[in-house]
């Protein structure tokens, strides 16, 4: 079903590689705190939502795209630690899209549930011993 002004919303969850191996001895620390179920070797993933399609928002996160006069939209762990394109161990494209009808009115609606799925996405890693790390 379309909204009001005949078009579809979107949101997306992304996946990213995390190389842990590059990880300051700062940063273990939180990571492992968040991630008290991590089997060392596991794979280490960055879950992400955004309502840009996953490769603009990808390369907002190497840190060369910034907003006019804004500071950059890049996510500290990825432009870090990231490693080059997308995670197909969780879900093989390494992202899934949010697709609602809608009003702009009930837009926050979607991100809320594209935040709640981002959370969700992260758990269920975590849960097979692998990290996860989301904002």
């Amino acid at each position: 079903m379309k909204s009001e002004d005949g078009k579809f919303y979107y949101h997306w969850v992304y996946f990213i590689d995390l190389d842990i191996s590059l990880f300051s001895e700062e940063d273990k620390e939180k990571f492992f705190i968040r991630n008290k179920k991590y089997k060392l070797g596991s794979p280490c993933i960055y879950v992400g939502e955004t309502s840009k399609h996953p490769k603009q928002r990808r390369y907002q996160h190497t840190g060369k795209y910034k907003k006019r006069g804004k500071r950059s939209l890049a996510s500290y762990w990825v432009k870090k630690y990231g490693k080059e394109g997308f995670s197909s161990r969780f879900i093989k494209s390494g992202w899934t899209r949010i697709k609602m009808s809608a009003t702009k009115g009930v837009l926050k609606r979607i991100k809320d549930k594209a935040k709640k799925l981002e959370e969700d996405y992260a758990k269920e890693i975590q849960d097979k011993g692998w990290g996860a790390w989301w904002n």
